[in-house]
């Protein structure tokens, strides 16, 4: 049996991008829309005025950092502006299927930031 471990970084990276123009046009996600254990994100906020800077595109994953041990890792099916609470995370393609990386960041071994495979 081959096993071997990988860090979350060789597969994931972390997306950085903050909105410098209007924010008028992007869905806001705050902690309160991830739902634990749920990787389908469901719900969001459009036309409120908030200080999240913070974007996210298509396809990232969004995980409340927040009280890690809720499981709140959902993927974003638009480009949008979240909460400072959230990291957001980007599949490296080449390394893993990005749909396979919401299920890996809600594992409860997350904590020690490796996959065993």
């Amino acid at each position: 049996m081959w096993v071997s471990k990988v860090l979350l970084g060789d597969v994931a990276v972390e997306h950085k991008e903050t909105c410098k123009g209007s924010k008028d046009d992007y869905p806001i996600v705050g902690l309160e829309h991830l739902i634990p254990e749920e990787i389908t994100l469901t719900a969001w906020n459009e036309g409120r005025k908030n200080t999240f800077t913070k974007m996210f595109r298509k396809g990232n994953v969004l995980f409340g950092r927040r009280r890690a041990y809720l499981k709140k890792a959902a993927v974003a099916h638009f480009d949008g502006i979240c909460s400072g609470d959230i990291t957001v995370i980007e599949a490296k393609p080449d390394r893993i299927l990005p749909e396979l990386l919401p299920f890996i960041i809600q594992k409860e071994w997350l904590a020690v930031r490796t996959i065993t495979i």
